[in-house]
């Protein structure tokens, strides 16, 4: 494991999650400790104001680590890490890398655990996947009244300011228990479409791995593949079929090498289409370090899930206007004037149908925003155009240009960049 490898996948991550802050990170180790970098992430993870922590900047050793303590308790008033878990906020404050990464997994674990219970909801591409919204903010808590009180004189506390007493005034509308809410509105009805659920919630890892082997299984090319482990996931043919059950149709693995110019170019194209970038590369995927792997595939399934249920909610509204037209075409076709009760029935049965098409119109419309989704469709589509010219020409060269990184055997430049010497004609 190198630390270039984990500062290129944990930092997608957490951009990813302060992106709505209008935050980007260049480096996840300088950078999230700057400013109110951190403050965004956990604020995003929680659905929390913190309001005792405010920038990070010129601020002393002690008053981070007291900042970092102040943090981790909040992570685990809302339970996104256990109480069992030592978190050793000194080391976490003074940028310590291993500390800093084994914090920061534990909230990828989490995130990855949250799409997972959402997984087979997010897999359908029907009305089911538009009936509600995906996201990973929660819905911040609701403010609770504050208890009203009166002030009134007493002669046995005394005169002037002494004899002024404060009583509470009992409220109906002030429950005396502290008010529930649901941070995800609607999570129960996408967590019912998992069949099966442990009672605890399997590796981080094992999650990846099912993802990615449910999103092969949806094309016949990936249907003979398997990933056993995630060093399986260096093979580009696995890269190329998840970036299709997105976008299908953008890359053709039997055409193509299984090399790092390949990978390269399915992680690129992938962060396109996605308005994301990162600097996670081949070199990085060869090392297989699982914090490293699954921190990179967890920010690239709640974004690619994302875009899944945007492109439905596209291809949902085109199905619904078609089949308004087709009702409108019915209704034209029967006469103006009904002269039997049958007629009159059907009649009244299409404009049903067309009420309730409207209706399921005008739901999608409040639920989500229409002309963003619109616009990452026509985007992706974009990317997947010039991806494929870029293909193209760069086949008719069928050669890449690399610089020797230091002293080293060919064989082993062939394994830590993922280069194949093998070419097909």
């Amino acid at each position: 494991m190198s630390l270039r490898t984990r500062i290129n996948s944990f930092t997608p991550w957490v951009n990813l999650r302060v992106k709505p802050y209008g935050m980007a990170l260049n480096n996840v180790i300088m950078d999230l400790l700057s400013g109110t970098n951190m403050k965004a992430l956990v604020e995003s993870l929680t659905g929390r104001e913190l309001k005792n922590v405010k920038s990070f900047d010129g601020l002393t050793n002690q008053q981070k680590i007291t900042r970092m303590e102040w943090i981790v308790k909040e992570l685990r008033t809302c339970k996104l890490i256990p109480e069992d878990v030592y978190v050793d906020t000194r080391m976490v404050a003074m940028r310590g890398a291993d500390h800093v990464f084994e914090f920061l997994w534990r909230l990828v674990s989490h995130d990855i655990w949250f799409v997972w219970e959402r997984a087979e909801f997010l897999q359908h591409d029907d009305e089911i996947l538009v009936s509600l919204q995906f996201k990973w903010i929660p819905e911040p808590p609701p403010k609770q009244k504050k208890k009203k009180t009166k002030s009134k004189q007493s002669l046995l506390s005394g005169f002037g300011s002494a004899s002024v007493v404060s009583e509470e005034v009992p409220d109906q509308d002030v429950s005396e228990e502290p008010m529930s809410y649901d941070p995800f509105p609607g999570s129960d009805i996408m967590k019912q479409w998992k069949a099966k659920r442990p009672k605890h919630f399997p590796p981080p890892e094992e999650c990846i791995l099912e993802f990615v082997n449910t999103h092969l299984k949806m094309s016949k090319d990936g249907r003979q593949l398997h990933c056993m482990s995630l060093d399986d996931l260096v093979d580009s043919r696995v890269l190329c079929l998840l970036v299709n059950s997105f976008v299908p149709n953008t890359f053709t693995p039997l055409v193509l090498l299984n090399d790092r110019w390949t990978i390269n170019l399915c992680l690129r194209t992938a962060e396109k289409m996605f308005y994301c970038s990162s600097p996670f590369d081949s070199e990085d995927l060869a090392e297989a370090d699982p914090m490293s792997v699954g921190a990179y595939f967890g920010f690239f399934f709640m974004i690619g899930y994302k875009f899944r249920q945007c492109k439905a909610v596209i291809t949902r509204l085109a199905w619904l206007e078609r089949l308004i037209r087709e009702c409108d075409h019915d209704l034209e076709l029967l006469p103006q004037m009904a002269v039997n009760m049958q007629d009159l029935k059907r009649k009244k049965d299409i404009k049903q149908k067309i009420q309730e098409h409207k209706e399921a119109i005008e739901r999608i419309h409040k639920t989500f925003d229409v002309k963003y989704c619109q616009e990452w469709v026509d985007h992706t589509q974009k990317v997947q155009k010039d991806t494929i010219l870029y293909i193209r020409e760069t086949i008719k060269k069928r050669f890449e240009t690399l610089e020797v990184p230091r002293n080293i055997t060919i064989n082993d430049l062939c394994l830590s960049l993922v280069i194949n010497l093998v070419s097909k004609i």
